[in-house]
This record gives structure tokens, sequence and C-alpha cells, in this order.
């Protein structure tokens, strides 16, 4: 009998606890998902000019798999800015797009 292995490929883990650094909002933003007993997270950073942060959130989120894109959205509420936000992850084989409320937003750095 012939076994044939046909899991898909998880590109989410090459993200996984890695700070994302964000062009949005003043000073920018930092996402870094996280990995916690089978549950995933996305911690929220925003960053500010006069202090190194203004207010950190995390939400648990999940990854939608359809044909080669993983999606994780997830929506945060800051206390600090008094707003909502939709933010989407979009991982496409090694390339890696954010959104923030469907605007597409740059991509500083991965570290």
């Amino acid at each position: 009998m012939v076994s044939c292995n046909t899991k898909k490929p998880v590109y989410y883990a090459s993200y996984l606890n890695k700070e994302i650094m964000t062009e949005h909002g003043f000073a920018g933003e930092k996402l870094i998902l996280k990995e916690n007993n089978d549950k995933f997270f996305l911690e929220r950073i925003i960053l500010g000019s006069g202090v190194p942060v203004i207010e950190r959130t995390t939400n648990e989120v999940k990854i939608k798999t359809t044909g080669a894109i993983e999606k994780i959205e997830t929506a945060f509420y800051s206390r600090a800015r008094k707003t909502s936000t939709n933010i989407e992850l979009l991982i496409k084989e090694k390339d890696l797009e954010i959104y923030y409320d469907k605007v597409k937003s740059r991509i500083i750095s991965i570290k």
C-alpha cells in the first residue's frame, strides 16, 4: 500500500513570532503573529513619536486557506485612538500583503 502526503504547504509559519513593521498611522505599527496551544493570535503594537509604544493589543485569529492563499483577518479597537481598524494579512507563498480597512499598507521590515 502506498501512502501519499497531500498536506497543503503552510506559508504563515515563516511569519510566526516575527515583527512586521508597517507604514500606518503617524509613527507606524508592528504586527506579530503568534501561536499558543494550536490557537493563533495577532498582536498589534501602535508606535508613537514621543513614546515608543502608544498601545498594544492582541486578538485571537483564524487562518483561512483558499487555494494558494492564506488569509488572516481581525478587527482591533484602539482605546488610544478611539477607532476600530480591520486588519487583513494575505500570504501567497512567499509574498505577504497587509491591509488596514481594505487599504494596502507598505511593509517596512520583517525581523
